[in-house]
């Protein structure tokens, strides 16, 4: 449940699924980029330094998160 709850709330944020690799999700716009790796209930981000203030924001508006 809470993967899926993810997945639609990344595909609403414009993140694309990689369909080979469905726990990938990736952002490109122009010069800045974000990929989201989860595994389990772990989430790794990979990212450009203004996207991933973006990112890291509203993914701990929207969900219980601790910044490791």
């Amino acid at each position: 449940m809470w993967y899926d709850r993810l997945s639609e709330y990344l595909l609403k944020k414009w993140y694309r699924n990689d369909p080979i690799c469905p726990c990938i999700y990736v952002k490109i716009l122009k010069n800045e980029f974000a990929i989201i790796i989860i595994y389990v209930d772990e989430t790794n981000i990979m990212r450009t330094l203004i996207e991933f203030t973006k990112t890291i924001d509203w993914l701990k508006k929207k969900f219980e998160m601790k910044d490791l």
